[in-house]
């Protein structure tokens, strides 16, 4: 699973593995969360600001989108590399900058864990300009993407998340992340 702040690179990043893998002649399954799902869809209109709802109400349609995709992906996740940009170290992040953390953990507790979770951390003004040519969404501002970002780098030592400099090319960032997979995977490439 991919993590990170928004303007992190988390939906290159996550193409990119998905096609390396698949280069090898492996299954790959790419998801994201929000989820394109009937739950998702209703999320990202949240965050786009075209519905309201309070914080603890996005928090339970994030854990609920979750299960529900998760269980869309339960055959894939037999005999597939399941990439996800974002998953539950998101909504640790993201939720718990606003609600307990203890709370959001919780909500969450019957998500599947990941074999692999991978931070990707950039710095909040590179993460700005790279995210600043769309419509700024709930959470897309520096004081809420610096508290996040803290989270995050205090999620990977509680999770043990590995962290990749996000601030650098995206081959360079890349190759950190092909590193951490293929070692995990134990896959040649």
């Amino acid at each position: 699973m991919l993590e990170g702040i928004d303007g992190a690179g988390t939906t290159t990043q996550s193409r990119i593995l998905v096609n390396r893998i698949k280069g090898l002649g492996l299954k790959a399954v790419l998801t994201r969360e929000p989820s394109d799902g009937p739950i998702g869809l209703l999320i990202r209109k949240i965050l786009k600001g075209e519905i309201s709802a309070e914080e603890d109400v996005l928090a339970l349609l994030f854990a609920a989108d979750r299960l529900h995709h998760m269980e869309s992906l339960r055959d894939h996740l037999k005999d597939s590399f399941v990439v996800s940009d974002r998953y539950v170290l998101s909504s640790l992040a993201y939720q718990g900058s606003r609600l307990p953390l203890e709370w959001v953990a919780s909500i969450n507790s019957r998500a599947i864990s990941p074999d692999l979770a991978i931070i990707i951390d950039v710095d909040v003004d590179v993460a700005l300009r790279r995210i600043s040519n769309r419509p700024r969404e709930r959470f897309e501002n520096r004081k809420d993407l610096i508290k996040i970002k803290s989270i995050f780098l205090d999620l990977a030592d509680r999770y043990g998340a590995f962290v990749v400099d996000g601030n650098r090319s995206i081959e360079e960032v890349f190759q950190d992340i092909w590193n951490l997979f293929k070692n995990w995977a134990g896959v040649d490439g």
